[in-house]
């Protein structure tokens, strides 16, 4: 009896799994992505020709690698936009600094604009002291911290005193621990789970099901019904100890 009990929820669930996706196949809607204009304002519509140009280039020197006419055209055609690229780009900073030659703050942030989103050439630390012993070595200091992140688990579950090892609700809050002691729970109602829907994070990402909670907000009334009572169903069918 308590396995058809199971059974039956579990074939509610997989009804209710595949309405939700039924409701995502038919509600998806394609878009065609419009690119970007270029990030950099130095950028003009010459380079970006070039750039194409010799994409081309560089496409039909992979298809016939054999002809050095083609790779001798490539090569001087990335030389070009190379001296395309230094030249726009110098001539557009010196008109920004020649506007903003009287006007401090926004020559600061010009300047800003040139230092950041920089690589930085290191980012490990120089040196690692553990145990008093000094690391200056790259390999070491990272098999350190690969080792201390391997095994940060098991030491901090060893410091947990042992009279919580065996059994953890003493190691819960009173208050806690009295809520675990229950073993009915009331049937919830449409409108609760509603709001519960409707505050969840739009931004999380999705399960093993694929489901996001963006769509279950946007399915949220065509599944309410069939959502409700799988919950109910698994509150009559499993005990809270």
């Amino acid at each position: 009896m308590e396995k058809a009990g199971i059974q039956e929820s579990n074939d509610d669930f997989t009804r209710l799994e595949k309405l939700i996706k039924k409701c995502m196949e038919e509600s998806k809607v394609i878009k065609t992505k419009i690119m970007n204009e270029p990030q950099k304002e130095w950028i003009n519509k010459s380079i970006i020709t070039e750039i194409n140009e010799r994409n081309l280039m560089w496409t039909e020197l992979q298809n016939n690698p054999e002809r050095e006419d083609l790779r001798e055209k490539f090569i001087t055609k990335r030389h070009k936009i190379i001296k395309l690229i230094r030249e726009t780009k110098k001539s557009y900073y010196k008109k920004e600094f020649d506007k903003y030659s009287g006007k401090p703050k926004k020559l600061w942030n010009l300047l800003n604009t040139l230092t950041s989103n920089k690589f930085k050439q290191r980012c490990a630390p120089l040196k690692l002291i553990v145990n008093s012993i000094e690391f200056t070595d790259p390999h070491e200091i990272c098999n350190i911290f690969n080792n201390f992140f391997a095994t940060i688990g098991p030491y901090l579950a060893y410091e947990i005193p042992i009279q919580f090892h065996v059994n953890y609700t003493h190691a819960l809050p009173k208050p806690l621990l009295q809520n675990l002691q229950i073993n009915s729970l009331d049937p919830c109602f449409e409108e609760e789970i509603l709001n519960i829907i409707n505050n969840l994070d739009s931004n999380s990402s999705v399960g093993l099901d694929g489901i996001s909670t963006k769509v279950i907000k946007c399915v949220k009334d065509l599944i309410i019904n069939s959502l409700t009572k799988n919950f109910n169903k698994l509150f009559e069918t499993f005990i809270v100890l």
